[in-house]
């Protein structure tokens, strides 16, 4: 299967948007990324410089219409389309709890 190139930016798009949302209020405000491969996949990692999500909303963030920003700055669409489009592509989108915010992207290699 080809990757649809723009629906794979629309996701790392999603994920550094939600990042800049995430850390605009903080001191320490930071965003990386990382792009490599293992076992046939290619791996796009992006990570913040928050504390991660609380446990108890970490099930319901793929889930359609959950958002916790305000009404005007988000729709709780964008991790549920994302999410969608990593499978569709036979890949995944996950979240990883660690030090800071880590959203791991993996696609099939072409």
């Amino acid at each position: 299967m080809d990757c649809n190139s723009i629906q794979i930016f629309q996701v790392i798009v999603n994920l550094l948007h939600n990042s800049i949302d995430a850390i605009s209020k903080l001191n320490d405000r930071w965003i990386k990324y990382d792009v490599g491969s293992d076992e046939g996949f290619v791996i796009i990692k992006v990570v913040d410089s928050g504390n991660g999500i609380d446990e108890e909303l970490v099930e319901k963030i793929f889930h359609s219409f959950f958002t916790t920003k305000q009404s005007s700055k988000g729709t709780g669409l964008g991790l549920f389309i994302s999410k969608q489009i990593a499978e569709e592509h036979f890949g995944d989108l996950q979240y990883y709890k660690g030090e800071n915010t880590t959203f791991i992207l993996r696609i099939p290699a072409a």
